[in-house]
């Protein structure tokens, strides 16, 4: 019963401890409390019911020496019934009833010492008996028989002796029995409860870990797309709740960031403006695709340029020069050099030639960013 109570003691603490690392948020300590338990437990059960099939396989063996002896008891007993008297045949067999007794006797007591000392809690006293229940020698017996006329209630004495000691083989038989089922009955039971907590962890740990980590893979492909605007929810899990914590403090510096670039940008466009304004000349700022950024009053008057310039490709508004423009614009970005083309405008109803002046604008990364185009025009119009 000990190795049992350990056995069921070390389980509970184990599905105990899972329990509380689970529910208290700390999944890696619940995870090791469970495995290490399960681990540990797990070896002191195979210890334990090996011990307990090595002391039935050495009993088992023990028993059946005892139950061929008893045999052999028998066939002496029943070989002394046919002697009457005769004297030679009964020294010879009560000198093999000594024998036959003696090593009785011996293995009895080992049996009685393996119940006593291993298999205290099986409930066999018939076994812890037999050691005090074997034939008497042949000293004692030889007297005996010479009456003659006690012969017969001897043998009969000899008869029920052998009786009681068969009924003690066949009562060690049941406690073997006892034992095997025993060992089986462990065995299933740290089956069964393996299985409950498998059950549990994997009923359990999807809804503390899986769904918490499938939320925050959500906000990171959201976050990817190029929203900052994500918040990743705090789930009660420590280890989650810092990966939640650590990600919506990036995405609050991001947003901070990307708004202190759009004022940024805003202010510069400002200025650019500004700047723009104060050029004599037409002027206009585009992107590497020639896009629109921004125009000076003159660019806007010479090209008809409404407020809704801003974002249309640049070559819209010219009748001519686009593509020498274009190609004037690539040269530029490669190099990182200012440079020159012609082009052609349409004021009104005039066509008017002029030499539109590229000037590269790079940003923190050396790249060309932006290109700052003057369009200083002829006077000569062109017919």
């Amino acid at each position: 019963m000990r190795g049992r109570a350990r056995i069921v003691t070390g389980w509970a603490a184990a599905v105990w401890g899972g329990l509380w690392g689970t529910l208290a948020g700390r999944i890696r300590l619940g995870l090791l409390l469970v495995s290490g338990a399960f681990l540990g437990i797990t070896a002191i059960a195979v210890v334990y019911v090996a011990r307990l099939h090595e002391s039935a396989q050495e009993l088992h063996g023990h028993a059946k020496r005892a139950h061929a002896i008893a045999q052999m008891e028998r066939a002496v007993i029943d070989g002394l019934v046919g002697t009457k008297g005769a004297r030679g045949r009964v020294d010879l067999a009560a000198e093999r009833l000594a024998e036959v007794s003696e090593e009785f006797a011996a293995v009895a007591a080992d049996v009685g010492r393996l119940r006593s000392a291993v298999l205290a809690e099986r409930g066999c006293a018939a076994l812890a008996a037999m050691s005090k229940r074997w034939l008497p020698t042949g000293a004692e017996f030889r007297p005996q028989c010479s009456e003659g006329a006690a012969e017969q209630s001897y043998l009969a004495r000899l008869r029920s002796l052998e009786l009681e000691e068969m009924d003690a083989i066949v009562t060690g038989g049941g406690a073997l029995g006892g034992l095997a089922d025993s060992s089986i009955r462990n065995v299933v039971t740290l089956t069964l409860a393996g299985i409950m907590l498998m059950f549990f962890l994997v009923w359990r740990f999807p809804g503390r870990l899986h769904m918490p980590l499938r939320r925050l893979s959500a906000v990171m492909h959201t976050a990817q797309g190029g929203r900052t605007d994500v918040v990743a929810p705090l789930v009660g899990l420590s280890e989650m709740d810092d990966i939640a914590r650590t990600l919506n403090s990036m995405m609050a510096s991001f947003r901070e960031f990307d708004q202190r670039k759009r004022s940024r940008i805003l202010l510069d466009r400002i200025k650019l403006g500004l700047l723009l304004d104060r050029l004599p000349d037409a002027a206009v700022l585009v992107d590497r695709n020639l896009v629109v950024d921004s125009a000076n009053g003159v660019m806007r008057r010479l090209l008809g340029m409404g407020d809704g310039c801003v974002g249309r490709r640049l070559t819209e508004f010219l009748d001519g020069g686009g593509t020498a423009l274009e190609r004037a614009a690539a040269t530029v970005i490669d190099g990182r050099e200012e440079g020159e083309s012609d082009t052609q405008v349409v004021a009104g109803k005039e066509r008017i030639r002029g030499t539109a002046h590229l000037v590269p604008i790079t940003g923190g990364r050396g790249q060309v960013e932006a290109l700052l185009i003057e369009l200083k025009i002829h006077r000569n119009p062109m017919g």
